[in-house]
């Protein structure tokens, strides 16, 4: 898994409106004036249109975090299964988002992982790890990630930080084809234990295409432009 936002979150998708204009000697202080009031007008429409729709994602990954965090509720030789149709469920009743994925740390979701290697697509290690997408037009499960991709950014930072974490924007395929690969973003979430050790992750993939449309859409006074720019100054979509 190759993996904005809010007040409280850092925001990563930022507008700049880019403007060209006609420069009258005689005013040209008030149209360089009123172009910029007007750039910055559109800027924050468009920031609070795109914040209220993540919001929306973020609350949604939240609870899911909550109801995978109370797996310990749930009988040992059931918890696997519990796991799986929750995840099914929540991407069944959230049609905007691409995906919900859980990983837990090895043996410390039920102990079992030994008894569930190369089980019911779980890896060779049997970890507990689940994933339903529906990034190929369908609700399907995701085919399992291996141990040593417990590296990857998506599972180490919300490990490390002990917080919840956006990733950058990237393209993704759920069918390992580029020829449909989705601009999107990731936001994961560590799963406590009862002693506030982190067994884990749960996240949620959003896909960006719609925003990117929507920015691709924006033209001041019919000759400007917007762009799409990550929290860390990557461009994701700039005009042709």
């Amino acid at each position: 898994r190759a993996k904005i936002i809010l007040s409280i979150l850092p925001v990563i998708i930022i507008i700049f409106i880019g403007v060209t204009y006609k420069i009258f000697i005689s005013n040209k202080t008030m149209i360089k004036e009123s172009t910029i009031a007007l750039a910055e007008e559109i800027n924050r429409g468009y920031s609070a249109l795109f914040e209220g729709e993540l919001n929306t994602h973020v609350i949604a990954a939240r609870n899911y975090n909550l109801v995978v965090s109370s797996f310990d509720n749930v009988l040992l030789s059931n918890r696997r299964n519990y796991l799986n149709k929750t995840t099914e469920v929540f991407l069944e009743h959230n049609k905007d988002i691409l995906s919900f994925w859980l990983d837990f740390e090895k043996d410390k979701c039920d102990g079992l992982d030994d008894k569930f290697r190369n089980i019911d697509r779980f890896p060779e290690t049997g970890r507990l790890n689940i994933g339903w997408h529906r990034g190929a037009g369908k609700v399907e499960r995701d085919e399992v990630d291996v141990l040593s991709e417990l590296d990857e950014e998506y599972y180490a930072r919300p490990k490390e930080e002990k917080t919840e974490v956006v990733l950058e924007p990237y393209y993704y395929s759920y069918t390992n084809n580029k020829s449909d690969e989705i601009l999107e973003t990731t936001i994961a979430m560590p799963i406590f234990s009862k002693s506030g050790e982190v067994i884990g992750v749960t996240g949620i993939d959003i896909s960006l295409e719609s925003i990117k449309q929507m920015v691709d859409t924006i033209k001041p006074f019919g000759a400007g432009f917007a762009m799409l720019v990550s929290y860390s100054g990557n461009f994701v979509s700039v005009p042709d």
